[in-house]
């Protein structure tokens, strides 16, 4: 049985290889992107240098919603805002505040592999399938772009998934710190976006339902003392949402979301809701399943998860139901402008969960599901490398000056640039690509050799690698690209230590 230290060598390892490789595929300014972006730095600013959260005049004005006392305020949550700012004070310091602002999101997917690779073991998954899911987690879903993007659904999959883990673990231990720090996490996590105090209904099978494994019925007395325990954790983040509505619009249950859509004449969730659903899963413009399609195999292993770890697969289940409708009905289910399903990104470390099992089946060892796994795998890491390889704006940028779309700054987007292969992201993403090499393919894309929209690798130490820097750019970032090799080699020796694959009988 793999020890404890060794685990904790694997979760470092996993760590630096991931964070180098997101380090290395950043922009290094996801703040000047998008006005969601813009919106967060501009609190993060006005916090650190006035002490106050409301928006500056002009920003304000374009993006924000107006609140009774006649400024400004954005209708984001205020945790990333607020977790920025440690990053803030050290690239002032450095002199560049929005590279290393940029640089929360490769620390928060990076982490979020690492919770994902301890809930394995604690699932119990053997280490080395625990690991395959932390690196298909880090280099063929969601989280890879969201490393780069300028939102913050790298910090929502990060303190969601703690959450999880740590009710998990705390259900199985009757820890009720693990609980208090549970309640906490979703704190946080809601402070970051509202949305995410709907993933409380899903959490309530680990309070509910004995674990697997112990196969005893709890007492009232113990079920209350760990919702209280889940509850002392979570109040007091809930008790400053509430605040921080009041301050900014007059009511504790305004967060500035419906403001926003009456001003606008938007109905929040006016969706068809199958339009919303197939939009999710399958279109060619957002699906989940063609962006990622390792994960057509989660389905599959469901099943086979649910027997296995039938009250975690009950919660993957809930909370896959559960967001799925409430995102499909949101008139804003795609996300636009952005690459890829990035709402459904903290579901997807839920969906490799019931992957996982392939590999503690004898199915796994056989030629035909090896290769189909092989390609599914393959197909996904090359398409998470397709979405951080070319500015995401590109395409939107060209649906705008065609006149497919009218106004990035609206909802109103036209259904067939989601369902209609030709407006397809995916698919000019392999002009842009192709273009980077030949600028003979510029006139496919509708652009100028001169323009500024031309297609180019979107690497911030790409885009600063000239003459004069060229040296000081390889000696910062060669360490990295060293870093990942290395690791990869540490990790390997480790799991050479480890047993073959199959359930370890006792996780640590």
């Amino acid at each position: 049985m793999p020890s404890s230290s060794l685990h904790r060598q694997l979760a470092i390892n996993l760590f630096l290889l991931l964070g180098s490789v997101y380090f290395l595929t950043s922009s290094g300014n996801t703040v000047d992107v998008t006005d969601d972006a813009m919106l967060r730095f501009a609190v993060t600013e006005r916090l650190v240098e006035k002490g106050t959260f409301d928006l500056p005049g002009d920003l304000g004005r374009r993006f924000g919603v107006l609140g009774p006392d006649g400024s400004y305020y954005t209708n984001h949550g205020i945790g990333q805002s607020v977790l920025a700012v440690p990053f803030y004070w050290a690239g002032k310091l450095l002199g560049n505040s929005k590279f290393l602002v940029s640089m929360m999101g490769p620390v928060a997917c990076g982490l979020t592999c690492v919770v994902l690779l301890r809930l394995g073991l604690r699932l119990g998954y053997s280490t080395r399938t625990a690991v395959r899911l932390a690196l298909i987690a880090g280099l063929c879903t969601q989280l890879w772009p969201e490393s780069k993007s300028p939102f913050d659904h790298s910090l929502e999959t990060l303190f969601t998934l703690l959450s999880l883990l740590l009710v998990f673990a705390g259900s199985r231990e009757d820890r009720n710190q693990l609980f208090v720090l549970a309640g906490g996490c979703l704190g946080l996590a809601v402070l970051t976006r509202v949305t995410a105090i709907l993933w409380a209904l899903p959490l309530l099978v680990f309070f509910w339902f004995p674990d697997e494994d112990m196969q005893r019925t709890l007492k009232r007395s113990q079920l209350l003392t760990r919702a209280v325990a889940f509850a002392a954790g979570l109040v007091p983040f809930l008790a400053l949402i509430l605040w921080y509505n009041s301050a900014r619009f007059g009511s504790v249950f305004e967060a500035g979301y419906n403001q926003w859509a009456r001003d606008r004449n938007v109905d929040n969730f006016s969706n068809a809701l199958w339009l919303g659903l197939l939009g999710e899963t399958v279109s060619p413009g957002k699906g989940v399943l063609l962006y990622s399609p390792v994960l057509a195999l989660a389905i599959i292993g469901a099943p086979a998860f649910l027997r296995w770890r039938r009250r975690t697969a009950v919660f993957c289940g809930a909370a896959t139901a559960l967001y799925l409708v409430f995102f499909g009905k949101y008139i804003a289910w795609h996300g636009d402008v952005a690459w890829g399903p990035r709402y459904l990104t903290f579901l997807m470390p839920l969906w490799l969960l019931c992957l996982g099992v392939f590999w503690n089946r004898k199915l796994s060892r056989k030629l035909g599901p090896r290769l189909v796994m092989g390609t599914l795998i393959g197909m996904s890491f090359m398409l998470q490398l397709a979405g951080v390889i070319v500015d995401m704006n590109l395409h939107y940028h060209r649906l705008l000056r065609s006149g497919v779309i009218q106004n990035v700054n609206s909802y109103s987007f036209p259904a067939k640039i989601y369902f209609d292969r030709q407006y397809s992201p995916l698919c000019s993403r392999w002009t842009e690509i192709r273009a980077l090499f030949d600028r003979g393919n510029l006139p496919a894309l509708d652009v100028e050799t001169s323009d500024r929209w031309a297609p180019s690798l979107d690497f911030w130490w790409v885009r600063n690698l000239t003459e004069e820097t060229s040296r000081a750019t390889v000696i910062l970032v060669g360490p990295f690209f060293f870093e990942i090799i290395i690791s990869g080699l540490r990790i390997r020796r480790l799991l050479r230590r480890t047993a073959p694959d199959g359930v370890d009988a006792i996780v640590p």
